[in-house]
């Protein structure tokens, strides 16, 4: 229990550090903005310069709705990327899935895999991080070597497609996977391929 609380206080610091991190860049464009719109407020009550004080109100609503604009670039450009790494990081995590350890490729997956770690690591939410730590914790523990990457990819779908404000998909990740022949006669023959689902 004290450590959930301290969590959730640990969200919050940050949560409130982040916010006065990114308007301190602005602080000094907000306040001249406040100070100008103030000041015609007191001219348009000041019946003489009723004009003037419209003016200047205009004035400091143009320099609000460019700090707002600014600011929802900003956010953009941040989801944008953050979408493409994970898009990435969830490739390399379905491609690795099941795939057979004897596969001629199978380091292009492994490496695939721990690209996707990394970027989750630096890009992801906290419970995909948590989900990371824990599985890393669970391969270094186990005599296996097996990765049990399930309920992160779902996760890393799930926070991709409500990025994307695509509707929620099926509760389960499906890939299919062909299995591979190297002679061309085997290729050629549909017979001889298989596929498994993956749930």
């Amino acid at each position: 229990m004290n450590f959930e609380l301290a969590e959730k206080k640990d969200v919050f610091i940050n949560a409130v550090s982040n916010f006065f991190n990114y308007w301190k860049r602005y602080a000094l464009i907000i306040i001249a903005s406040s100070c100008i719109s103030l000041y015609g407020i007191s001219l348009i009550l000041n019946s003489n310069e009723k004009g003037s004080g419209l003016t200047v109100i205009t004035i400091s609503v143009a320099i609000l709705g460019w700090l707002i604009s600014l600011r929802n670039a900003d956010e953009n450009i941040r989801r944008i990327k953050r979408i493409e790494y994970l898009s990435t990081a969830y490739e390399g995590i379905a491609l690795y899935l099941r795939r057979d350890s004897n596969a001629f490729d199978y380091n292009v997956y492994i490496d695939g895999l721990e690209r996707s770690f990394t970027i989750i690591q630096l890009y992801g939410t906290r419970k995909e991080i948590k989900l990371v730590c824990s599985i890393i914790e669970q391969y270094n523990v186990s005599n296996d070597n097996v990765v049990q990457c399930d309920t992160l990819l779902n996760v890393l779908r799930d926070g991709l497609r409500k990025e994307l404000l695509l509707p929620k998909a099926l509760r389960y990740v499906r890939t299919m996977r062909l299995d591979r022949f190297e002679d061309k006669e085997n290729r050629e023959n549909n017979e001889k391929i298989s596929f498994s689902l993956i749930q």
